[in-house]
């Protein structure tokens, strides 16, 4: 649990961020200070029983922030399939004019 909330730390600490990401890096942020308080109170109340963790804001967040990741790398392979795309047109379009 100290590890994570380390990272989670961290991670809110970052401040290079690209333009592009700026949006989604704050929703991410926003889900971390969350995850964050609910970590420190499981520290600062001791261990957790699993069944209260499940029922628990810590886990609603994780599996918030969770959700958030994977709409991001789903996003990620669209942005490379549009990109693979455009590079197979271009280099149709170099060969076609190459041709003439």
């Amino acid at each position: 649990m100290t590890t994570l909330k380390q990272e989670v730390e961290e991670f809110i600490a970052l401040q290079e961020i690209p333009k592009l990401a700026e949006d989604v890096h704050q929703d991410l942020v926003t889900q971390n200070e969350a995850l964050l308080a609910e970590i420190n109170k499981v520290l600062e109340n001791g261990s957790l029983a699993l069944d209260q963790l499940e029922n628990s804001e810590l886990f609603t967040t994780i599996n918030e922030a969770t959700s958030l990741i994977n709409r991001i790398e789903a996003l990620g392979q669209k942005i490379f399939l549009i990109f693979s795309i455009f590079d197979k047109l271009l280099k149709l379009l170099w060969i076609s004019e190459d041709g003439v």
